[in-house]
């Protein structure tokens, strides 16, 4: 049995300043619109390691239907990385 939240879609526009908390076990992506330089902090319930537990779903499965501002190259790894374009669908 699935959660009634599974499949749903959240879009935050982040700020200067503004924190989002993702819940254990809810996939979150981002997507830069600002010219220049982002900067993505994020922390986990542990400390991070190399090869810890986790789980992908491809950013572009047609399932999903994520409104991305903008377009995305899956050939430009500067837009989308390997693991996340190969990961599997929802």
């Amino acid at each position: 049995m699935h959660a009634p939240t599974r499949g749903k879609i959240a879009i935050v526009r982040l700020t200067k300043g503004t924190e989002v908390l993702v819940p254990r076990g809810v996939c979150n992506g981002f997507q830069s619109v600002s010219p220049g330089v982002t900067q993505y902090l994020y922390c986990f319930d542990q400390e991070w390691r190399p090869g810890m537990a986790g789980m992908s779903v491809n950013p572009l499965d047609p399932e999903a239907a994520i409104a991305w501002p903008l377009p995305i190259d899956v050939s430009d790894s500067a837009q989308i990385s390997a693991k996340d374009a190969n990961a599997p669908g929802f």
